[in-house]
């Protein structure tokens, strides 16, 4: 090939291919503009001037200025554009190399001719594949990285007359700098697109907490920091804490985090941000002098770079999210940190949604707990007793609907014997300015007779009155019923005791007979505790609550009384357990003197312990049981004791084996017993004479019972006493000796904390008896439930049926089925189905026999009569609130 035929095709090459690297270069950075028609039409027109220059070129071969003017385009090309130019022969030797494109290499022009290119590039695999290829003969373009910098290459191999590759002629074209600028728009886009996204969780994620997180870690991941925090400044406003952080899971630094940082210790950096800029800190070194409080702490936390993203609402700076690098300085560009600014203004904005949310909540919670505590019904009426306004619960408790008394006055609505009643109350109320109480009864058209209470409270500003009305038509019922209820309470009590005296000589009829009895008392026995614990709860008047004091003073004793009788059942049939734990013999007596201490205060009298030194520090006993022992004589002891003082000793009797005896006594000063006496004082039913109990009160049950559990623990109990000067009451036990590092069972003395439970628990309440159903259903509605009534078995299966319920109180004795066949009624449907109804026996039956009867049913627990509203509560707190809802078993 002549010279100039070299020259043209060279500069016909180089051109060519300049011009296609470029236009691939300007594609690489338009492309994320859409440009391709502008990258279409510039290749149109550039393939046109190539192919009239090559015209041109054929046509004027034989003149040297044609070669001379191709040798300048070639050198102006070199040297003006960030190519590189080179040749290789056939094994990869460098034999040409050349272009402006070397200098940003640190190359001159043909440094490198002589070197081979495949060693020489061997650290980088993927030039070295385009190269190989090259050789092999395959003409083709590909993008290379070269370090820091990128490069569009396009190889074309040169060939012999015979098509042999003798060697490759190389184009390099430098997009460095398109490169970076396309990753700068695609990192722009991509903060763009994340912002947008945060924007969409804000607006739609109602756990502001879960979405500041997820907007937190995504700003991290797109900072590439090593960590990042969400910091809030706390309520006392003098000390920013963090709400939430994020760590890079390459991060070994947990440890430097500060949870808390003072004010006073950033106060620079809260200056710079305080206006609602971000604060970039590329390196903590190139902050200014009067920045040392920021130095400080990121040389403390290990930062090298720091992002700060201020938080505000209503203009007020409220915290800052913090993005550290820990390893080198972070190329954070401000306009890239401005960009992540509208992340923080957007948690900012949340933040306050929240905060506006809360508040509004917290409002409207207090209004509604206003509302709670309001009686049932409230009446505003002015000056002239004419109705302004009302509030009422339920609609159902108008006895004529509001358009028949709104704006009319009492004269017009009431009859003129309560008219006269309000108007004189509330004439007082304007003139005296105090709350007047009225009682008062209206008929109602579905259910009859009903009572009311009204307080009238005077608005001195407004002359107007606010009648707030209760329906005490219950506690009316209740007073009556209660002394209804004592009279066959009274009934019931003495057919117990000719039933008892009666079946006096079979031990397991008497045990049947006081379990039917157990069942019978405490069903009145019920009604009367829970209407007085409900009517406790009602406004009184002093000789009201004195009055319910007594009565349920008396309901408890009664209860004592049963439980005595229930003891000695138990006992004579067999059926009484004792329990071996670890126990300290020193705690029992001491227990025992802190529980009555003040009852001894109240007479007067000294009550202490004498615990001797040399007793074993655990032993095997049952504590209740031993409690109960001595809790009675204790009890009896303060009871019949006016002056001097009562004594609890506990000593060491004498070893025996690996038993020790002990032996517990408890003296007192009291009135003594006459010997003719003391040889029944153990006798069940027996106390020293009638005027005894006439004058102190008790079945004489107690010694029994103490006789009998100190029999069931192999010792033996005693007396000695003189009349008038005072009694000895003393049992010597055998105990085990337990290992000095056993498990002690707690017993603690503490008043038990009442629990809460949540509004709304549905209840299903299956009582037949109408007195305890209305006592369960008012303590159940006291407590928040939403209750549903069933009069028997039959319809408890129907309502579960129907509905699902949180709890079923469920009775054990009712007509038509009973709780136990209910029971199993319910569990047979439930079998395969995967639910679970909790059911809660509620019954008279107190005798250990009913529980199990109980839980074999299908019961899942056991409650019974007389229940006070605290029982009710624990019981639905342990089964609904505390517990998940239960499945019932494959």
């Amino acid at each position: 090939m002549y010279l100039h035929e070299k020259s043209e095709y060279l500069m016909g090459v180089l051109a060519g291919v300049t011009v296609f690297l470029v236009l691939q270069g300007v594609h690489l950075y338009l492309s994320h503009l859409d440009q391709w028609y502008l990258h279409l039409a510039l290749a149109g027109i550039v393939s046109l001037l190539l192919t009239l220059a090559a015209h041109k070129c054929k046509q004027s071969r034989r003149f040297a200025r044609d070669i001379q003017r191709h040798q300048v385009y070639l050198q102006a090309i070199k040297d003006n554009l960030p190519l590189v130019v080179f040749a290789l022969d056939h094994r990869g030797y460098f034999t040409y190399s050349d272009g402006k494109g070397l200098a940003r290499l640190g190359l001159s022009v043909n440094q490198v001719v002589g070197q081979n290119a495949l060693q020489l590039y061997q650290d980088y695999p993927d030039i070295v594949d385009a190269i190989q290829r090259a050789l092999a003969g395959e003409e083709f373009h590909v993008t290379l990285r070269l370090g820091n910098l990128w490069y569009q290459t396009y190889l074309l191999p040169q060939r012999d007359p015979q098509g042999r590759v003798t060697g490759v002629l190389g184009i390099s074209y430098d997009i460095t700098d398109l490169q970076d600028a396309a990753q700068r728009l695609q990192s722009r886009l991509h903060i763009e697109s994340t912002i947008a996204s945060i924007a969409s969780r804000y607006i739609h994620d109602t756990d502001f907490d879960a979405a500041a997180q997820w907007c937190l870690t995504e700003i991290g991941r797109i900072c590439g920091a090593d960590r990042a925090g969400l910091f809030l400044l706390a309520e006392e406003e003098d000390t920013f804490v963090v709400l939430h952080r994020w760590f890079d899971t390459h991060s070994q630094t947990r440890q430097l985090v500060r949870d808390r940082i003072p004010v006073q210790e950033i106060t620079w950096g809260l200056r710079q941000i305080e206006g609602g800029s971000p604060l970039v800190v590329r390196h903590r070194d190139e902050l200014p002098a009067e920045a040392e409080d920021i130095r400080r702490v990121m040389r403390e936390t290990g930062a090298e770079s720091l992002l700060g993203l201020p938080v505000r609402v209503d203009g007020k700076l409220v915290g800052f999210m913090t993005f550290v690098n820990l390893r080198e300085s972070a190329l954070w560009r401000m306009e890239d940190a401005s960009l992540l600014q509208i992340a923080a203004d957007l948690t900012g904005g949340a933040l306050q949604r929240l905060r506006t949310h809360e508040a509004l909540r917290r409002s409207e919670e207090r209004h509604r707990a206003v509302l709670r505590a309001l009686p049932d019904m409230v009446f505003v009426l002015d000056s002239q007793l004419r109705f302004l306004d009302y509030f009422v619960h339920r609609q159902e408790q108008l006895l004529v609907p509001p358009e028949q008394f709104l704006h009319k006055t009492v004269w017009e609505v009431l009859p003129e014997s309560l008219c006269q009643q309000v108007a004189r109350a509330a004439e007082r109320a304007l003139w005296t300015g105090q709350l007047q109480t009225i009682e008062y009864s209206l008929i109602h058209p579905t259910l009859g007779e009903q009572y009311f209470e009204a307080r009238l409270s005077p608005v001195s500003e407004s002359a107007h009155v606010v009648c707030i009305v209760r329906d005490i038509t219950e506690r009316k019922r209740a007073e009556r019923e209660i002394s209804e209820t004592n009279a066959r309470l009274e009934e019931a009590l003495l057919r117990a005791q000719e039933l008892a005296v009666a079946a006096e000589s079979a031990s397991q009829a008497k045990s049947e007979f006081l379990a039917n009895m157990s069942h019978e008392i405490r069903t009145p026995m019920n009604g009367i505790i829970g209407m007085t614990e409900l009517l406790m709860g009602t406004p009184l008047n002093e000789e009201q609550r004195d009055y319910l004091k007594t009565l349920r003073s008396s309901a408890d004793l009664l209860l004592s009384i049963l439980s005595d009788v229930l003891d000695i059942a138990k006992i004579e049939a067999g059926k009484m357990t004792l329990e071996q734990v670890p126990t300290s013999l020193r705690e029992v007596g001491e227990d025992i003197v802190k529980l009555f201490s003040a009852r001894a205060r109240q007479k007067d009298l000294s009550l202490r312990a004498e615990i001797a030194p040399d007793l074993p520090p655990l032993v095997l006993a049952d504590p209740m049981r031993l409690r109960q022992i001595l809790a009675n004589l204790v009890s009896n002891a303060i009871k019949f004791t006016e002056q001097g003082e009562v004594v609890v000793t506990i000593s060491r009797l004498r070893d025996d084996g690996d038993r020790v005896w002990v032996r517990l006594e408890v003296r007192d000063t009291g009135i003594g017993i006459s010997p003719e006496r003391l040889d029944t004082i153990f006798e069940a039913f027996a106390q020293a004479d009638t005027s005894t109990t006439r004058r102190y009160g008790g079945t004489g049950l107690g010694l029994t019972i103490c006789k009998r559990l100190t029999e069931l623990m192999g010792g033996h109990i005693s007396v000695q006493s003189t009349e008038g000067e005072g009694s000895t009451f003393w049992l010597e036990i055998p105990f085990q000796v337990a290992q000095a590092d056993a498990s002690v069972p707690t017993v603690t003395a503490e008043p038990f904390e009442e629990v809460s439970l949540p509004p709304g628990i549905r209840v299903l309440l299956v009582e037949d008896n109408e007195v305890n159903r209305k006592v369960a259903v008012r303590m159940l509605e006291r407590l928040g439930c939403l209750v549903d009534v069933a009069h028997d078995g039959q319809e408890a299966v129907e309502n579960t049926a129907a509905q699902q319920y949180d709890v079923v109180f469920m009775d054990v004795h009712m007509p038509r089925m009973d709780g136990y066949t209910a029971t199993r009624h319910i569990r047979a449907r439930e079998n395969g189905s995967g639910m679970h109804q909790v059911i809660i026996a509620l019954t008279a039956d107190a005798m250990s026999k009913d529980r199990e009867l109980c839980l074999q049913a299908g019961m899942d627990d056991y409650l019974s009569k007389p229940f006070r509203e605290s029982d009710l509560r624990t019981v639905i707190h342990q089964w609904v609130v505390q517990r998940p809802p239960r499945r019932a078993a494959a």
